[in-house]
């Protein structure tokens, strides 16, 4: 029952947000999280996934406003281009990644490589100096996310 200023609302008053960015849903992902299509790098960068308009139209135009709507905000952005989605029924995500200490934990997959150098290649920019590890994520994305959906939960 909570509209944009609701939640605006919230976010200021118990926690101190001064500034919230609202960013589409992908269409046809189950669980509505923002980590399975962006993933915060650092202060004011991001890293969005991209869909070619030829294989997921919808999701790319999402996708193309979640990076214009961060951009005006002020967030330095990059793209990653994201495995197929096999017709909405995987959402398979480089963007469902997590950084700790030295390392960032980054899924990939064998069932859908074609990006992986790419993602892996973005990941390294992001994060100079720490170490990227790939983490084998075709089981686990399965169940609706990765690396960041299962770990978010774990207290440090």
């Amino acid at each position: 029952g909570y509209d944009t200023s609701d939640v605006r609302a919230v976010l200021r008053d118990y926690y101190g947000c001064d500034e919230t960015v609202f960013v589409p849903a992908m269409y046809g992902e189950g669980t509505g999280h923002v980590d399975m299509h962006v993933h915060l790098s650092g202060p004011g960068k991001a890293i969005v996934g991209q869909y070619s308009y030829g294989e997921d139209s919808i999701n790319a135009q999402r996708l193309d406003t979640t990076a214009t709507r961060l951009e005006a905000a002020g967030f330095t952005v990059a793209r990653i281009p994201l495995p197929s989605n096999a017709g909405h029924s995987v959402f398979r995500s480089y963007t469902n990644a997590l950084a700790v200490n030295d390392r960032v934990l980054v899924p990939v997959y064998d069932e859908d490589s074609r990006f992986e150098a790419t993602a892996l290649d973005v990941f390294e920019t992001a994060y100079p100096g720490r170490t990227i590890v790939p983490v084998d994520s075709d089981e686990i994305i399965y169940w609706s996310g990765a690396i960041h959906c299962v770990t978010m939960t774990v207290a440090p």
